[in-house]
């Protein structure tokens, strides 16, 4: 697996000249090199380890939204792995290009490919960057880096970074914490001291915990204080930090982190907090699923429970926070699906009983398909039932259908006009991989099997 980080650069110019997000934002990838520099190449040999659509999400790109922003933001990075298949080797040596999965790290020699690094170059620039280095013992490569990617490092005094590093140190927040939270070093010393005096109003036990608020505005930050003051008053000694970091079982730091990317949690009501809660978790929405989607809390509770109720008679299991903020014409859709799958596939529901009983053979044996190809069971009712009454009519086994498992994802017209073209021939097939065969692939192996009987005719 090679570490990729998802970025969109403007042509040569990037970071001295950029402008708006460019349309073509896919031909773009960047790898992590030895070792803190990007590669952005536009390379169509190195087409494979493009990022697939699914993995450019909006949290990712989100932050392009504003295009007044100076620079990046190094905590606006966002690593995902991407696997280095064999044809991506295969490319690599057709450019002539060295590579090391283990160590994540890359060297190209290819014309269109431009490594940009992240050296200091202004005098302050210089100074931030030194100072780093001195405070958290780290190389110049990572100082520059967070220089970089914190402008305000190059604007404020190199003793306000200092006395910030201190003020850290004398809260118990650890050498380790700092070095990797360095971009809590780059306010002002006032504003630094005015955002630690607030987060340490906040009933935090431990005060490191409450760091990712550090990113919230200083009015904020007083608003969240007298907000949780409030909680603590009206809702029996809890306030609405303690209380989800209880209920989805996870750090106070992470619901620090939610609460910094879902603002409204701030001041919104802590009773309807409260209530759209437990029942997400009653209707046994997973808490991690719910962490990644707090959008559901501003939805009205009686709303949600009508949908959830819903839900659950259509039958629609697991259950997602997506589901209950949607738009109505979305869920009716998913539970009209829902509705026509259990038709097909029984009340169970599931694939590996429908099979089971279309192929009279134990679950156990049908479970294989699903370890091989876990994305079968997203298949639709009416697709699954027109593939197995194809397999069932031509007498094709569960045996041949574990061997080629895709055979479930393909359409049964292009496999019902193939199977008869090579019944012209005399020939059946004994393996369901043809049907799943490209058309240059297929059409190479019917004339093999024209040659095949032309040859049986003559004799």
């Amino acid at each position: 697996m090679m570490e990729v980080i998802l970025f969109l650069a403007r042509g040569q110019y990037w970071p001295e000249k950029y402008g708006r997000l460019m349309q073509e934002c896919r031909q773009y990838w960047i790898l992590q090199v030895i070792p803190y520099y990007q590669i952005i190449g536009r390379s169509p040999k190195l087409s494979c380890i493009l990022p697939t659509t699914t993995q450019l999400i909006p949290q990712q790109l989100s932050w392009w939204n504003s295009f007044r922003r100076p620079r990046l933001r190094y905590h606006d990075l966002v690593a995902v792995n991407i696997p280095l298949t064999v044809e991506a080797k295969s490319h690599h040596k057709i450019v002539n290009t060295s590579c090391e999965v283990e160590n994540t790290t890359l060297a190209l020699n290819d014309s269109d490919t431009h490594i940009f690094d992240f050296k200091c170059r202004t005098a302050n620039e210089i100074r931030a960057s030194s100072c780093l280095q001195k405070l958290l013992c780290i190389d110049i490569e990572k100082a520059d880096i967070w220089v970089k990617a914190n402008r305000s490092f190059s604007l404020i005094n190199p003793a306000d970074i200092s006395l910030n590093y201190k003020a850290c140190l004398d809260a118990d927040i650890s050498e380790a914490t700092i070095r990797e939270n360095a971009w809590l070093l780059s306010y002002p010393h006032n504003i630094f001291k005015t955002k630690m005096k607030l987060i340490k109003n906040m009933f935090f036990t431990n005060f490191q915990n409450g760091i990712p608020l550090f990113r919230l505005g200083i009015f904020r930050l007083l608003a969240l204080s007298k907000q949780l003051i409030y909680d603590v008053r009206w809702y029996g000694g809890s306030n609405r930090i303690q209380y989800l970091a209880e209920q989805l079982q996870c750090s106070m730091f992470e619901v620090c982190q939610l609460i910094v990317k879902y603002q409204f949690m701030q001041n919104h009501p802590f009773d309807k907090l409260r209530d759209t809660l437990k029942i997400l978790l009653h209707y046994r929405i997973e808490r991690e699923a719910i962490m990644n989607d707090c959008w559901a809390f501003r939805q009205n509770p009686e709303t949600i429970i009508d949908r959830l109720e819903r839900i659950r008679e259509a039958g629609i299991f697991p259950v997602k926070p997506w589901m209950v903020r949607c738009i109505e014409p979305v869920i009716a859709r998913r539970i009209n699906k829902e509705s026509h799958r259990r038709a097909i596939l029984g009340e169970n529901g599931t694939i590996i009983y429908y099979l089971s009983e279309r192929f009279q053979c134990d679950e156990n044996k049908v479970a294989v398909i699903l370890s091989k190809l876990p994305q079968i069971k997203h298949v639709s009712g009416p697709k699954t039932k027109k593939v197995v009454d194809f397999l069932i009519e031509n007498e094709y086994t569960i045996e041949h259908v574990i061997r080629v498992p895709r055979i479930l994802f393909h359409g049964v017209e292009k496999a019902q006009k193939r199977l008869n073209e090579l019944l012209e021939y005399g020939h059946k097939p004994k393996s369901l991989i043809v049907f799943c065969k490209t058309e240059k692939e297929y059409n190479e192996y019917l004339e093999r099997i024209k040659k095949k009987w032309l040859k049986n005719e003559k004799k």
